[in-house]
């Protein structure tokens, strides 16, 4: 059964949003579209979840002592890739808890 969550108007959090709303204001209204109920998982939608996953490859790009930067070539073990093959952030913290 869905729930019906009620948007939240900006100018419920300031007057000065009326407007004049920042990113973030819109990235979190994206997400909240996609809950439905308590058991429904907290995440960005997919325009949040882009910009802020570029603005993260960006930084370390642009940071000569990243990882990224130094290792540009860099492919994670096999073993560290699910079933599909693909290699995900959850495949990588499993294996650091076994480690």
């Amino acid at each position: 059964m869905a729930v019906y969550v009620p948007l939240f108007n900006s100018t419920d959090c300031s007057p000065e949003f009326r407007n004049n709303a920042p990113l973030w204001f819109y990235i979190l209204a994206e997400a909240q579209q996609q809950f439905v109920n308590d058991e429904t998982p907290i995440r960005l939608g997919p325009v949040g979840g882009r910009i802020i996953g570029e603005t993260l490859v960006g930084l370390m790009w642009n940071n000569p002592k990243s990882f990224l930067r130094i290792h540009p070539g860099f492919q994670p073990d096999p073993a560290l890739c699910g079933a599909s093959g693909i290699f995900q952030m959850a495949g990588l913290l499993k294996q650091a808890i076994l480690s």
